[in-house]
């Protein structure tokens, strides 16, 4: 895994992890009071990043917020 500029994964390429529980996007860094926390942004359900399947992790540069993305072309089997 590595890290590289979110415009590369923001693409119809790669698709965020999404929680099981409601469907909203898995965020490290959400909490401001301790950004080594995932998140969920909808539920706020606390994930273990290493414990994740994702391809990428795409960092924002104006929020700080990184986001493990997966390949949607791997993932859905296309």
């Amino acid at each position: 895994y590595f890290y590289n500029p979110c415009r590369e994964c923001y693409t119809p390429d790669y698709d965020p992890l999404k929680c099981d529980d409601c469907g909203g996007t898995i965020i490290v860094g959400l909490n401001p009071l301790n950004r080594d926390q995932t998140l969920c942004n909808k539920c706020g359900k606390e994930f273990v990043l290493y414990k994740l399947t994702y391809d990428r992790l795409c960092i924002n540069d104006k929020t700080g917020w990184i986001v493990p993305v997966v390949n949607r072309k791997e993932y859905r089997n296309e």
